[in-house]
């Protein structure tokens, strides 16, 4: 968002209002472009129209019947209004005496354009200038919506501060300050734009976008699923394994005769043979 404020008059007297609305801006991120002194000029306003679109004008300076009071000499109203159109701006603030009178020849050369002004033919001194401006200015910043800025800061009305809206004010209630359609389609081009660079990434600063994101998280899920089915199977496998070993366990043992205990066995089996035999022998003897 950029800002022209506009102030003629010594720099050394410059009223306070100037810094303030010129600080609250920067503050809430704005470019502000400062016309002021010896610059608030008709050759200063060209050159600032030539460094781009201007969203806010913002004229804190003395006006007359004939218009406004540069330091070059009196700026007509329609010429004014011309450059308000030139430099494509949305909103215009006139904190200067009785300023009401020329809104009606700045919209018939900015009809897009949205004013705020003072109305009292009395004039508007420094001190009420700087309270209405500096507050507007803060209203402003947050909202960017001049019409409720001015409501806000000059107390619903009751101070001489009024918004006129654009003559060629949309149909459509959610433009700010009747900003014309193409660029509109500019801000919705820029849109599109980041929400590209959102899902693809941004190749100049490198930033990952959503779509680099989703498919190394797919690579992630697939590693995961790969070495979960790995920790599967070599649980199935120790599983099986565990089993077959408990089989073994568990199961009868068979008995192993050795060599010699058959030769052992044989011979205790003739021992007793020949016992039995010797007994048999006797046992006839005694009894024949």
């Amino acid at each position: 968002m950029r800002a022209v404020i506009v102030a003629t008059g010594d720099l050394d007297s410059l009223p306070g209002e100037v810094q303030s609305v010129a600080n609250t801006l920067s503050g809430a991120g704005w470019t502000v472009r400062l016309c002021i002194g010896a610059d608030a000029s008709r050759a200063g306003l060209l050159a600032a129209a030539g460094e781009g679109d201007v969203d806010l004008a913002w004229f804190g300076l003395h006006s007359t019947g004939e218009g406004f009071v540069l330091s070059d000499g009196v700026w007509p109203p329609a010429q004014l209004g011309t450059w308000l159109r030139n430099v494509n701006a949305c909103d215009c603030v006139l904190n200067s005496c009785y300023s009401i009178e020329h809104v009606d020849a700045i919209q018939r050369a900015a009809d897009n354009v949205g004013v705020a002004c003072t109305i009292n033919p009395a004039g508007v001194d420094d001190a009420l200038a700087w309270q209405v401006g500096v507050h507007l200015a803060r209203a402003y910043a947050v909202t960017e919506e001049l019409r409720s800025s001015v409501q806000w800061a000059s107390g619903a009305g009751s101070l001489a501060y009024r918004f006129i809206p654009p003559a060629a004010a949309s149909a459509v209630g959610g433009i700010r300050g009747g900003r014309m359609a193409m660029d509109d389609s500019v801000g919705i081009r820029e849109d599109l734009r980041l929400l590209m660079q959102a899902v693809q990434g941004d190749g100049r600063t490198g930033a990952p976008g959503l779509l680099p994101r989703v498919a190394a998280l797919q690579a992630s899920f697939d590693v995961m699923a790969t070495e979960q089915r790995q920790w599967r199977d070599e649980q199935r496998e120790w599983r099986e394994r565990t089993e077959r070993r408990l089989d073994v366990l568990e199961r009868p043992k068979p008995i192993v005769v050795t060599e010699r205990a058959v030769y052992i066995s044989s011979a205790v089996i003739m021992a007793v043979l020949g016992a039995l035999l010797i007994l048999v022998l006797m046992l006839n003897g005694r009894f024949g």
